[in-house]
């Protein structure tokens, strides 16, 4: 008994001499890991947690001189009990950390290191997967803008298809604005070791002054609209571009009768919608989403079926909203592959639902424009990065 009592006091004892402060990096609100510190003449800052899995999670940060890139992380904030260090990255400025082999669903207070110095303490939940059978994974990217005019377009574009190459996904889709002249954007996308289906963009229009022919030919595809299956599930590509205004989406009447008829060929399977231009309207300015009438003729149109994801770009910012008209199912816009955060995204279907999980490419490139963008007055709060709730989520069904 005196044992315990001693044991109890010293815990306090310690507790009280050196206070835990805890960055909540999975709450809601406006992400407090990206807060500077200064720790033993090294300053970490611009801490990013990036991608959170069922069993892994990506953290970045940037340093004023070179060192490692470590991690120090357990369940409880005052026994970090757990060492990792990526030995590819023993003397960078930009950390790119990856830790896996993590507990569903559990929650873990880290702090990343720096030789010998640390961050604050800050804490991030795993996914819990949907429940069912694992059936297939896929990735999706969009607005890479690939251009000569651009050298960090290209790098980045390069390394996020090797990137997704390595993550075990069955297929890719990407959601528009590829890069002009559109053969230097196909000669990347050619590496992809997967089937590849592209999304009409309002700049692949504009930029090939309206020839969509062309687009078609270089991307070998008959329509700018078109649909697929995999497995149980059915995959919708729409084109949405206006031909007569760049930021605003517009469907046409023959496209909506094409779309009707294809819904309920599939009303038997899960679905998901894919385009460029995002469609609730919600948090978003008229301008840089579909038109109000088409937005809301889409919207009441899926409603009658068993969507369970519109998946769309264009305004580089990752955001997920929901419109009273289709319930709980998410709009998700997913951000720029060519600037900050520049990445891509992986899903993970199951019978019963999936996971979406964001993935920054691994390069110091995707740091810069990390501010002042345009793009940033769509989401004053979170920014383009997004809350971590808009960039890693469950959806069951």
């Amino acid at each position: 008994m005196k044992r315990q009592i001693l044991t109890i006091s010293l815990i306090s004892l310690l507790l009280l001499s050196s206070p835990i402060i805890v960055l909540n990096s999975n709450a809601n609100f406006l992400d407090l890991e990206n807060t500077t510190q200064t720790l033993n003449n090294i300053l970490i800052k611009n801490i990013d947690l990036v991608t959170i899995t069922n069993d892994s999670v990506v953290v970045t940060w940037t340093t004023t001189m070179n060192c490692s890139t470590n991690i120090y992380y357990g369940f409880f904030p005052f026994n970090l009990e757990y060492y990792y260090e990526e030995s590819t990255q023993n003397s960078v400025t930009f950390h790119y950390l990856e830790l896996n082999n993590l507990d569903s669903g559990a929650t873990y207070y880290y702090k990343v290191g720096c030789n010998e110095s640390k961050s604050l303490t800050h804490k991030f939940t795993t996914l819990t997967p949907p429940s069912g059978e694992y059936l297939f994974s896929f990735a999706t990217i969009s607005d890479r803008h690939v251009s000569s005019e651009d050298p960090d377009s290209i790098i980045l574009n390069e390394l996020g298809v090797i990137e997704i190459n390595q993550r075990n996904v069955d297929f890719v889709i990407d959601k528009g604005d590829m890069g002009f002249p559109f053969n230097r954007s196909i000669d990347i996308v050619d590496d992809f070791t997967i089937p590849y289906f592209p999304v009409y963009g309002d700049n692949d229009f504009i930029d090939s002054s309206g020839d969509v022919e062309l687009y078609l030919d270089e991307f070998g595809i008959n329509s700018t609209y078109y649909s697929f299956d995999y497995k149980d599930y059915h995959f919708i590509i729409l084109d949405t571009i206006n031909r007569k205004s760049k930021e605003t989406g517009k469907i046409s009447n023959e496209e909506f009768v094409w779309l009707k008829e294809d819904l309920e060929n599939n009303k038997d399977k899960k679905i998901m919608i894919f385009l460029h231009h995002p469609c609730s309207n919600k948090d978003m300015p008229l301008i840089m989403a579909l038109n109000f009438f088409d937005g809301l003729r889409l919207r009441f149109t899926i409603s009658r079926y068993n969507v369970v994801g519109v998946f769309s770009g264009h305004t580089h910012r990752n955001k997920v909203t929901h419109s009273f008209i289709t319930k709980y199912m998410p709009y998700v816009e997913t951000s720029s592959s060519h600037k900050y955060p520049g990445g891509y995204n992986i899903y993970k279907v199951y019978t019963n639902g999936y996971m979406q999980s964001f993935y920054k490419i691994n390069s110091e490139i995707t740091e810069n424009k990390r501010h002042g963008e345009k793009e940033d007055l769509l989401s004053p709060i979170s920014g383009r990065f997004g809350f971590i709730s808009d960039r890693n989520f469950v959806i069951e069904y």
